[in-house]
């Protein structure tokens, strides 16, 4: 960058040119960054962390895998054995929420299974302990194992289904509902629904 002063007329004098060199100041900033550069300590950016070597021990003890079917006729098996009736089921879910290494239960249904078989060995496995969960997100991951991936979502829609029609949070139809002998919230007591009499 340079500067001139003075008039455009030649003269017996020298033209008086001012010149602002540059260069001394970029040579300073150089050298001040270097310096910089050199005195700033170098950062780490790690944190040193004492983790722990090996592998975990495995579980003392393996849960056992209670395998519930209920097949196309609607009846419930029990490791492959048939259960005949609600109460051996119970008293079979009972014993096992009471194991001190509760077993993971995989219950599978058939495509072809009644609802209200389905929904009532579910509800007989939370109101005995196999399940004990009382928020909705945990009793939905507590279940998840026992159905099949490709079922979840019309055994979701069952159950909206169920919750609209016959079991309303104001005023749950008890009376008609077929899981009411199983269901620990009904209203009805000590009875059988009118559509399992036969």
């Amino acid at each position: 960058m340079a500067m001139n002063v003075g008039s455009p007329t030649r003269s017996s004098d020298p033209e008086v040119m001012l010149d602002i060199n540059t260069t001394p100041l970029i040579d300073v900033m150089l050298v001040l960054l270097v310096m910089l550069i050199i005195t700033i300590p170098i950062q780490l950016h790690s944190v040193n962390l004492n983790m722990p070597t090996g592998n975990p021990p495995p579980p003392l003890v393996l849960p056992e895998v209670v395998k519930l079917d209920i097949d196309d006729q609607s009846r419930v098996y029990w490791n492959g054995e048939v259960v005949e009736d609600r109460g051996l089921l119970e008293s079979k879910m009972g014993a096992s929420a009471q194991q001190p290494v509760q077993p993971e239960v995989h219950l599978r249904p058939d495509k072809d299974a009644k609802y209200a078989v389905v929904a009532g060995v579910m509800a007989s496995a939370q109101r005995l302990g196999l399940t004990k969960a009382t928020d909705p997100v945990r009793i939905e991951q507590d279940l998840m194992p026992l159905f099949p991936r490709k079922d979840w979502a019309l055994l979701s829609h069952l159950l909206i289904f169920h919750g609209r029609r016959i079991c309303e949070a104001r005023s749950p139809k008890c009376e008609i509902c077929t899981l009411n002998d199983i269901c620990p919230s009904s209203t009805v007591q000590n009875t059988v629904s009118p559509r399992r009499k036969s």
